[in-house]
């Protein structure tokens, strides 16, 4: 889950069970068949997933390298099919950041002075 498929195999050879079920019914074995380290444990019958999970891992995986590699603290994505920008900043009632606060928190993303200003 961390991308730190080297913990997870220390874990396991210390004796952690990785399809022990824990974030939501997944274990990390079955949230590593998902993944992009699909070989980091033995699988055991019956640990496969669903056509509709693989379905939705290859989506995952595709639009991940669609994207790119990029970092930036604090933040999310979320792929929705239908649904722009400007649908969602309806749906989450937010108001659109200026570009030019955009740029200058991913010049520094780790200041302590908030951009944002809050509503009053």
């Amino acid at each position: 889950m961390s991308r730190k498929p080297d913990n997870a195999r220390a874990l396991a050879a210390a004796g952690a069970d990785p399809w022990r079920e824990l974030i939501g019914g997944w274990s990390p074995g079955r949230l590593s068949l998902a993944g992009p380290t699909r070989g980091l444990f033995e699988v055991p019958a019956g640990q496969q997933l669903n056509t509709a999970e693989r379905t939705a891992a290859e989506e995952a995986a595709r639009l991940v390298g669609a994207l790119g590699s990029f970092h930036y603290e604090d933040t999310g994505l979320a792929c929705v099919r239908g649904i722009d920008a400007a649908e969602a900043v309806r749906r989450l009632e937010a108001t659109p950041v200026p570009e030019e606060d955009i740029e200058e928190l991913l010049e520094d993303p780790t200041r302590t002075t908030r951009i944002w200003k809050s509503s009053e």
